[in-house]
C-alpha cells in the first residue's frame, strides 16, 4: 500500500509539471498569434483544430492504452505534447499551426487518459474518488500557476523562448512519468542525483561463503558523462591500479574518502 501511495505522489507531482506547462501555453498563445498578425477569428479558429484532436483520439487512446499500458502511453504523450509546445512558435504558416494544434488536442487527452488509468488502477475502490479529486487539484494548480509564471516569464523572455520553458517543464514531466528507480530492472525515469556500480570477477574456485575475504585489484571514479566501461579521457585517468587490497566488506577504499566496497 505505502509503495502504491509513493508511485501516486509521484504521478501528482508529474501532474502538477503538466498543468503547469499548460498554463504556460494556453497564456502565451493569443499573445504570440497576435503578435504574429493573426486575426480574433483565426486565433478562435485554432481552438476548433485543438478540440478535433481531442474528440478524435478520445476513443481509440482506450485500446491504444490497453495495447501498450498505460504508463508507455503517458510517456508517449508527455514526449509529443512537450514537441507541439516547442516547435509551436517556430511554425512558419496558419496551416502548420492548425496542425500542431490538432496534435495538441490529442497528446493532451492522452495524458489524461493514461494519467487517470495509471491513478485507478493504484488505487482501492475505497479511496478512488478521494485520489482522483486530488489529482484534479494538482492538475488545476498548474493551471493556475502556468499563466502567472508566464507573467514572469515574458518579462526576461522572447515569447518563443517562453514556450521553450514551457516545453522543458514538459520535458521534466515525460521524464519522470514513474518514480525513478535507476538501479532497477524495470528501471526508467530521470534520476537527479548520484549512482554507482559494481562489477565482480570471482573465480569459481574461491568459496562464496558469508563474510569471505576477496581482493580489489583496482578501482577508479568519473563525474564525465562517458559510457561506464570507457578507458579513455578523464574516466581512463581514474582508474587507479593498486597492489591487492583484501577486504572482507564495508570498508574504505584508500585514497578516496568514502568510497567502501
Amino acid at each position: 500500500m505505502q509503495a502504491a501511495l509513493r508511485h501516486l505522489n509521484h504521478l501528482y507531482r508529474g501532474t502538477f509539471f503538466f498543468g503547469l506547462a499548460c498554463g504556460i501555453s494556453i497564456a502565451l498563445t493569443s499573445l504570440f498569434l497576435d503578435e504574429r498578425g493573426y486575426s480574433k477569428q483565426d486565433i478562435g479558429g485554432l481552438a476548433l483544430f485543438f478540440a478535433s484532436g481531442l474528440v478524435l483520439f478520445a476513443l481509440p487512446v482506450g485500446a491504444v492504452i490497453r495495447r501498450f499500458s498505460g504508463k508507455r502511453t503517458l510517456t508517449v504523450m508527455l514526449i509529443g505534447y512537450a514537441l507541439c509546445v516547442g516547435l509551436f512558435p517556430f511554425m512558419p504558416t496558419f496551416t502548420s499551426i492548425a496542425a500542431i494544434r490538432f496534435l495538441d488536442g490529442v497528446f493532451s487527452v492522452g495524458v489524461w487518459v493514461s494519467s487517470e488509468t495509471i491513478l485507478l488502477s493504484r488505487t482501492d475502490k475505497a479511496h478512488k474518488a478521494h485520489q482522483t479529486s486530488l489529482y484534479a487539484i494538482w492538475l488545476a494548480s498548474g493551471y493556475v500557476v502556468g499563466p502567472l509564471l508566464a507573467l514572469g516569464v515574458t518579462k526576461f523572455l522572447t515569447l518563443g523562448q517562453a514556450f521553450l520553458v514551457a516545453a522543458g517543464f514538459e520535458a521534466i514531466r515525460a521524464t519522470t512519468a514513474t518514480t525513478p528507480s535507476p538501479f532497477r530492472q524495470g528501471r526508467d525515469g530521470l534520476a537527479l542525483g548520484e549512482g554507482a556500480g559494481l562489477i565482480a570477477l570471482v573465480r569459481s574456485t574461491v568459496p562464496a561463503a558469508a563474510g569471505a575475504s576477496f581482493f580489489v585489484r583496482g578501482f577508479g571514479a568519473a563525474t564525465d558523462a562517458a559510457p561506464v566501461t570507457s578507458s579513455t579521457g578523464v574516466r581512463g585517468a581514474l582508474i587507479f591500479t593498486a597492489p591487492f587490497i583484501t577486504c572482507t566488506g564495508n570498508e574504505k577504499l584508500p585514497g578516496l574518502p568514502g568510497m567502501s566496497v
